[in-house]
């Protein structure tokens, strides 16, 4: 069968483009979603255990003073890393989630 102007043969797919590729290349992409998902979780943890501990430990340093003292309610680090842990959750969930209109 002759090649088409710009040289490609119309029968044959284009080069990596075949079945196995094709399927390599989904889960791997599968793989790394699922990696990025558990990275935003961990740092969503993070961030709001900083924030808790930041919280409680310039609270107990203000009570165990006698005069009484000045402590820091670490809101924005708790805020932001429950907003990071729950897009995390639901990055991972999507992930897992069978697409729609496929037949196992």
């Amino acid at each position: 069968m002759p090649d088409t102007p710009n040289g490609e043969n119309p029968v044959s797919p284009p080069t990596g483009q075949g079945p196995i590729a094709g399927a390599a290349h989904g889960s791997s992409a599968h793989g790394s979603a699922v990696t990025r998902a558990k990275w935003t979780i961990a740092i969503g943890l993070l961030v709001t255990v900083v924030g808790v501990v930041l919280t409680a430990a310039t609270y107990a340093m203000a009570a165990s003073n006698p005069n009484g003292g000045h402590y820091v309610i670490a809101f924005g680090p708790v805020i932001f890393g429950l907003l990071t842990l729950a897009r995390g959750i639901r990055a991972l969930r999507m992930t897992s989630r069978p697409e729609m209109g496929r037949q196992s």
